[in-house]
């Protein structure tokens, strides 16, 4: 019997290798796929949730929130989707309670975690409790949350936020606030340092950086002190060593690179993201911050400097915008200077909805017609009336959801007697609970 060489030998245990690291990663891909959370959640108007870019969304429509096989969170609604991230929470005013999704450990005063998965209801007002849901992300909750300076900052909950800096960003139904300096949150239950991540009950310090790992690289500034000058004795004769001059060297600062800029833009039709670039090493800049103007009134939004994309959310679609980029500073020569200016500035239109009304066919007593409206702005309600020599003669109600798929709204309306021009015009058309007017006609000659 012929025996197997050396290199054979290796050949065949390498490709036993090969193919035993196949299986397992198959199986570990198919366990993964099997074992995330299939629920579906049905959530109402009026919620509020924040996305993975930690903008606020506030629900003008019922939706549902599913976790996709790549481990985030979508929330999914007529008109939008929306990517939430592994971790978020939802609040409503007429809900007595907070919602988390994913993975979120929750942190008792006797230093015990319990973890929960999938949705999680957490009660407020009533108790307090405190939850770390990911890396450098905290949900703190109680009746009533302080800054150092005893400023009420939040009522029922905080959603907390940090950068590698230790700089906070605080959110909750109203509140969208960015610190730029170490911050202490304090509640009747508990005190939480942000920057550092230590939480303490009863003076008991727990340091959270240990659950789960943190990637913050926060340090504190050390407070240095001038030594105090020594007491003189009188009658000690003073004795003069000789010493050696030197020279000072130059001493020349460090000029780090900095940098903000607005790369690009790209409109929908109720929102437009804005693609930005902060380079800012030696964190001098204050904030950056976008300034929306519609022509009417400014709005100002803060960016997270580690980010480069924002959307701009609840815009009129086909409507003119004056987006401009700008960051703030501290004058160096004197600290109560406070420095803001503009580096771009760009006029932006969102798109406009698109609508088709088109007559499929027509017989002595039935107009046909096939109608299409934009997912993207779907309709809540609306008519469309039919018209002949200007004269209206009959209106039906439209269907919204058949209208918006990719085949439109197949229907017909009854006639008795068509005259020579034929219009068929969309009407009363109602979006996000207001009036919207959109021209949509579709003509024809009777001859």
């Amino acid at each position: 019997m012929r025996k197997l060489g050396t290199k054979n030998i290796r050949l065949f245990i390498l490709f036993t290798v090969i193919v035993i690291a196949t299986i397992a990663i198959f199986i570990y891909g198919v366990k993964t796929v099997l074992s995330y959370d299939k629920s579906i959640y049905q959530v109402e108007e009026g919620t509020y949730f924040f996305d993975n870019k930690n903008n606020v969304i506030n629900l003008k429509e019922s939706g549902e929130v599913s976790k996709n096989w790549d481990g985030n969170y979508y929330l999914k609604t007529n008109l939008e989707k929306y990517n939430l991230g592994k971790q978020t929470i939802s609040s409503s005013n007429e809900d007595y309670r907070i919602y988390a999704y994913g993975t979120i450990y929750q942190t008792f005063e006797d230093g015990t975690v319990l973890k929960h998965d999938g949705k999680t209801e957490i009660v407020k007002n009533t108790s307090a409790s405190f939850y770390k849901l990911a890396d450098r992300r905290y949900l703190m909750v109680d009746k009533e949350i302080v800054d150092d300076k005893k400023e009420i900052i939040g009522s029922s909950y905080l959603y907390i936020i940090l950068d590698k800096q230790g700089n906070a960003l605080l959110l909750n139904d109203e509140l969208n606030l960015k610190t730029l300096n170490s911050v202490i949150l304090t509640s009747d239950s508990f005190k939480f340092d942000v920057a550092k991540e230590i939480l303490t009950f009863n003076k008991e310090e727990i340091d959270l950086k240990k659950l789960i790992g943190s990637t913050n690289e926060y340090v504190e500034k050390e407070i240095t002190t001038k030594p105090k000058e020594k007491d003189k004795i009188d009658n000690i004769p003073q004795i003069t060593l000789p010493v050696n001059k030197h020279e000072p060297r130059d001493s020349k600062k460090i000029n780090y690179q900095k940098m903000v800029s607005l790369n690009d833009t790209s409109p929908s039709i109720t929102f437009i993201d804005v693609f930005y670039t902060v380079i800012d090493p030696a964190n001098t800049f204050q904030s950056v911050y976008l300034l929306i103007n519609n022509n009417e009134t400014t709005n100002k939004i803060e960016l997270n400097k580690e980010e480069n994309k924002y959307r701009i959310l609840n815009l009129e679609p086909n409507h003119e915008y004056k987006i401009s980029l700008g960051y703030s500073f501290i004058d160096e020569e004197n600290e109560n200077n406070f420095i803001e200016r503009i580096v771009d500035i760009i006029n932006v239109r969102t798109n406009k909805p698109k609508y088709e009304i088109e007559f499929t066919k027509v017989t002595f007593d039935r107009v046909y017609f096939n109608l299409k409206i934009d997912p993207l702005y779907k309709l809540e309600s609306g008519v469309l009336t039919l018209y002949s020599d200007n004269t209206k003669l009959r209106s039906i109600s439209i269907n919204p959801n058949r209208a918006a798929t990719s085949s439109g709204w197949e229907s017909y309306i009854e006639i008795t007697n068509l005259g020579y021009e034929v219009v068929l015009a969309l009407e009363d058309a109602v979006y996000n609970g207001m009036p919207v007017n959109y021209e949509a006609v579709a003509k024809f000659i009777n001859n």
